[in-house]
């Protein structure tokens, strides 16, 4: 270790902490020194993600610096530059930055392993202050806080004090004001934890440091901190005490009722009344009863809310198998009768077993008042609690199927929304997970295009109700065509922002001349001497016919003022060949070839081409300019190549029939077509956003054909007339009649006002009741209804991500029943929480 002083010493001086504080901290860490030691694996997280090398560096901390934490080079520094910066998170405070360094910066984290942690750490620091290689520091020992602090651990006195005036007028047993060295020292030597950092806040700061737990400590807080404070610890100790409480007494009553019966019976024998052990049997039980119920009484006079919460609640999750199975076999017994069966008999059966599970419950543990007879009380507790036991599950199994059926009677008119979606979700079916994750997953192919249930979803059942819903409802099928509007004018924009205006393309015309045409003047008078190879190339017909024809192309650029006359050959003669020769002679080539294969003349294609080839190379070698006079032109090219292709498409498509917004209907073969021609003509490609977007329109215009996938054999006529039915029968159940139960309560209400008016008004008041009436049931109107749920079922069509939250509840399905393990027990425990609570309010008290 001796080798690693300089590493320390360097880390020290450049983070500007303490190299001995280091090293101890190293020694904590990794005594052995070994710089590839792996901690254990960590209890939460990832379990590869272990402490590594001498400063035990978690290696996802490693991986985040990009450090090797088996080099000390590099782990040493590592560690002080995280000290350092512990040290200012807390202000300074060495205790609370050794604490961070083992714990993290949550201090909720800190718990005795920290702790313990911080003390190892004082205690090494110590050690090596007296005798380690490790060089001190300019302060004298004596004036060193940390070496302070280390000796009054080590010693388990008070931290001697600094050395200066101010801290000699301090009490020799208090830490210097304003040192948090000293007063840490302090704080360990006294036992005391980690205070929080200053950060916190005054009030707990100062409580803190003064050896008080915080108010504000909660359980949770205390326990993940890795201990709890007093209040934390009363809390919990009081709710054990109501606990052991309610659980005695529960067991005692249950051993008491037995005891008097036992006494009752063997008293009853001729001859044990008034006999020692009759008295005996008898005193005993009495004296039981009345210690119990003494005990009872007082608890309920002086245990604290939360105690008594905690009696009551503690007894019901005891196991109780054999009087809950009593009660069941009860009810399984009467419902076996033959006439039992039935709704009739699971309803009798469950009354009589919860009655006699009640009574059973009650009367074994309810409380009793000694100085009163005792089996009238065991027989009222008894009574109580069948009572309570069989009318409570009973009225609450009552109101809520009543309160369901109400409800579910009464949903389309008071959340037509909510119904609409759960029946359709329903109609779903099986599918609702994938048409939920479709929904999800559908791209937008062109901003403002926005897709419809059924072309989202992608399911015939979607399409099938999208069709159906539009040919029977009016309001809906406009609603649909506004929509195909809107994402009509959405792609016609999209391909409007790629062909541009007549002045951009001309400008960008200009601007590919104006950058090309210097280049290609300077190429084309450049000039060069060609050898044989050429000449004798020149004397190929297909050659010859190619210089005719770049005569004729630098003929048409000198008719209109540019261009440079070509300079060719001669035989016999100069050699000299101008870039203009060349160049026109490659473009006539490319023509040719062309040519060629558009009449399929496939063997004179090849050969032109390959005598482009040699042309071309050629130039490259002779008048590299002309390559570069290329480039910028191809360059230039695809801005206007991108608009040429977008102003063909909509030229193209623009003399098509409008739609009902007066702008061109896109449709999808249409505009393939066009797509395709313009860019046969894009010699130099097209800008790569602008292509995107161009398949984006074609790909949007195919996701909208779902809409009409679904199609009638001839007139669509009968499918008409049958489409109302159908919606009907599949959202909404084949009794549904456009919202009957809305005719029923508006009908009377209508009567109701009618009847009202009369009693209050006479004869004449009847028909300002029934206008009234008639006003009410209107909104209950059944063809109101099902015109609300119409227009609940449209926005569901037309917006997907409205209908998404009632297919994941259809997709995750009812909840699944309780089977086993701890809930189960709970859930039948529970059950009997009517039959425990019962005897304790109805137990008979002494004016």
């Amino acid at each position: 270790m001796s080798d690693l002083t300089p590493i320390f010493q360097s880390a020290g001086q450049q983070y500007n902490v303490d190299p001995v504080l280091l090293r101890a901290m190293q020694q904590v860490e990794d005594a052995p020194g070994d710089p590839n030691a792996v901690g254990p694996k960590p209890a939460v997280g990832d379990p590869n993600d272990r402490a590594v090398g001498l400063m035990q560096i978690r290696m996802s901390n490693a991986k985040a610096a990009g450090i090797d934490p088996t080099d000390p080079t590099q782990a040493i520094p590592w560690a002080a530059n995280t000290l350092a910066q512990n040290l200012a998170l807390y202000n300074g405070d060495v205790q609370q930055a050794v604490a961070a360094y083992h714990g993290g910066t949550d201090q909720r984290n800190w718990g005795p392993l920290t702790h313990q942690y911080v003390s190892k750490v004082a205690n090494v620091f110590n050690q090596l202050k007296q005798g380690a290689p490790v060089a001190a520091q300019p302060q004298q020992a004596s004036a060193d806080p940390l070496l302070a602090m280390a000796q009054s651990i080590q010693q388990g006195g008070p931290t001697p004090q600094q050395g200066g005036p101010q801290a000699a007028s301090q009490p020799a047993s208090q830490p210097a004001q304003g040192d948090p060295l000293m007063a840490m020292a302090q704080q360990i030597a006294n036992g005391k934890p980690v205070p929080a950092s200053a950060t916190g806040g005054a009030g707990a700061a100062a409580s803190q440091a003064a050896g008080q737990p915080s108010q504000q400590s909660g359980l949770t807080q205390d326990l993940s901190m890795g201990g709890g404070s007093p209040y934390a610890w009363n809390d919990l100790k009081t709710a054990v005490s109501g606990a052991a409480h309610g659980i005695g007494s529960l067991a005692n009553n249950a051993a008491n009722l037995v005891e008097k019966g036992v006494s009752a019976g063997v008293n009853a024998i001729p001859g044990v009344r008034g006999s020692t052990v009759g008295n005996w049997l008898a005193n005993t039980a009495n004296s039981d009863v009345a210690a119990q119920a003494a005990a009872d009484q007082q608890f309920r006079q002086t245990a604290s809310p939360g105690a008594q919460a905690s009696a009551i609640v503690a007894p019901m999750l005891l196991p109780m198998g054999g009087v809950a199975g009593a009660g069941t076999a009860i009810r399984d017994g009467i419902t076996a009768l033959p006439m039992m069966g039935g709704t009739v008999g699971r309803l009798v059966g469950a009354g009589v077993g919860n009655a006699a599970t009640g009574a059973a419950l009650s009367a074994a543990s309810g409380s009793v008042d000694p100085n009163q007879p005792y089996w009238p009380q065991v027989g009222h507790n008894a009574l109580v609690g069948a009572g309570v036991g069989a009318g409570v599950p009973a009225v609450l199994g009552g109101v809520a199927g009543a309160g369901r059926a109400m409800y579910n009677a009464a949903l389309p008119i008071l959340n037509p929304r909510a119904y609409v979606g759960q029946q359709f979700a329903n109609a779903v079916g099986d599918d609702a997970a994938q048409v939920a994750s479709n929904i999800r997953g559908a791209p937008t192919y062109v901003p403002g295009s926005v897709p419809t249930t059924a072309q989202a979803g992608a399911t015939p059942f979607l399409a099938q109700t999208e069709k159906a819903t539009a040919n029977s409802n009016p309001a809906f099928r406009t609603a649909l065509e506004q929509r195909n509007i809107d994402n009509n004018d959405a792609r016609w924009s999209a391909l409007m922002g790629i062909s541009g205006t007549p002045a951009d393309l001309q400008a960008a015309q200009a601007a590919r001349d104006a950058a090309a045409t210097p280049l290609y003047q300077a190429a084309h008078a450049a000039t060069a001497n060609v050898g044989p190879a050429f000449m004798r190339y020149a004397q190929i017909p297909e050659m010859q016919e190619a210089m005719g024809r770049a005569n004729s192309l630098a003929s048409l650029d000198a008719a209109v003022g540019r261009g440079v006359a070509p300079i060719w050959p001669q035989q016999g003669a100069s050699r000299q060949i101008n870039g203009a020769a060349l160049d026109y002679t490659s473009r006539a080539l490319g023509d040719m070839i062309n040519e060629a294969q558009r009449t399929g003349a496939t063997t004179r294609a090849g050969a032109l081409t390959s005598l482009k080839s040699d042309v071309d190379n050629w130039m490259t070698r002779y008048v590299p300019g002309v390559q570069q006079a290329r480039a910028t032109y191809a360059a230039g090219s695809v801005p206007v190549n991108t608009m040429q292709v977008g102003q063909q498409i909509a030229n193209g498509l623009g003399t098509r029939a409008m739609n009902a917004g007066q702008v061109p209907q896109l449709q999808l073969m249409p505009y393939r077509s066009a797509f395709t021609r313009a860019m046969n003509g894009a010699d130099y490609g097209i800008d790569a956003n602008a292509m995107n977007t161009l398949q984006g329109i074609g790909q949007d215009l195919q996701r909208s054909t779902v809409s009409n996938s679904v199609r009638s054999p001839g007139s669509d006529t009968a499918y008409n007339v049958a489409a109302n039915g159908w919606l009907a029968r599949q959202l909404y159940g084949r009794n549904f009649q456009g919202g009957g139960i809305g005719g029923v309560l508006g009908n009377a209400a209508q009567a109701a006002g009618a009847a009202g008016g009369a009693a209050l008004f006479g004869p004449a008041g009847a028909g300002v009741g029934s206008a009234l009436g008639s006003g009410v049931g209107g909104l209950l109107n059944g063809s109101r209804v099902g015109t609300r749920l119409n227009q609940q079922l449209g926005g569901l069509l037309l917006n997907p991500q409205e209908f998404l939250p009632y297919l994941d509840a259809q997709s995750a399905g009812a909840p699944a029943p309780i089977t086993g393990g701890l809930m189960q027990g709970l859930s039948r425990r529970l059950q009997y929480l009517p039959a425990l609570a019962a005897p304790q309010l109805a137990a008979p008290t002494r004016p």
